[in-house]
């Protein structure tokens, strides 16, 4: 790989705009590479890296945040949308090209902004992401990228879910192969729990479908005849049936992100 000598040597180094495409085009060729194993520019349909963003939102007209998606091989802006009907597809949109005047007075392409847009049609060509339900979108029609984080880490109890017995708060760990695993010791709505929401996860590892656990009685070893946990496509870990009296746990939830 190219790069510029760091530090540069006193005295005066020449410069030119060919050593800017240098640090343009090396840094690209590094990130670009990192992805063309998964998804091959010469691959057509519903493939495509959702790298960041793009989390619809609402129960119809929907919302999607903005993102960075990758398509045909290359990084793209996508702005999101609002009041849509789904599905709706990400596509590849027309490049934007900024011309300035050079110094010898041509005027010269100098700029090209590549972003994607949305329509609700299905593409007849090229790579494109499908969003078709509320939720992250990263395995719908393509591929989620996610930080494996093999320590615990803690979730907040909300809506005045407390732990049971003063036992650990609910926690969460990522394994690089996306597995998910949510240990819940211990939940108690003590008559004053105000929702069936115990708790949310990071947008980046909800189950892409709305999955449903057994639970367990709190303070014994028998499952629950008529409570379970969902955790949903949102991210929101919930008790279904719920009562605020509930005392449940579950020790090991675990999905697969493409789940």
């Amino acid at each position: 790989m190219k790069k510029i000598v760091s530090p540069l040597a006193n005295g005066g180094a020449p410069w030119s705009d060919d050593y800017l495409l240098t640090i343009q085009d090396q840094l690209y060729l590094a990130l670009e590479s990192l992805l063309s194993g998964i998804v091959p520019t010469t691959a057509t349909g519903n493939v495509g890296v959702i790298i960041s963003g793009c989390l619809v939102t609402g129960t119809g007209p929907y919302n999607c945040s903005s993102g960075i998606v990758y398509l045909n091989g290359t990084f793209m802006y996508f702005p999101g949308f609002s009041a849509q009907t789904l599905p709706q597809y990400i596509v590849p949109n027309t490049p934007i090209v900024v011309t300035d005047t050079w110094g010898n007075g041509t005027v010269n392409n100098f700029t090209s902004d590549q972003q994607a847009t949305y329509q609700n049609t299905v593409p007849g060509s090229g790579q494109y992401l499908s969003l078709t339900t509320a939720g992250n979108q990263g395995g719908l029609g393509g591929y989620r990228l996610y930080q494996p984080n093999t320590q615990w880490t803690n979730l907040t109890l909300i809506n005045s879910w407390t732990a049971y017995s003063g036992g650990a708060v609910p926690k969460y760990r990522v394994e690089p192969s996306g597995r998910v695993t949510i240990s819940i010791y211990g939940v108690d709505g003590n008559s004053a729990a105000t929702s069936p929401v115990i708790c949310s996860l990071p947008a980046a590892i909800t189950p892409l479908n709305d999955l449903t656990f057994p639970a367990f009685i709190a303070n014994t070893s028998l499952l629950s005849t008529t409570k379970s946990f969902s955790v949903s496509s949102s991210g929101n870990i919930s008790i279904v049936s719920y009562a605020n009296t509930d005392e449940l746990r579950n020790y090991s939830i675990t999905y697969w992100l493409d789940s």
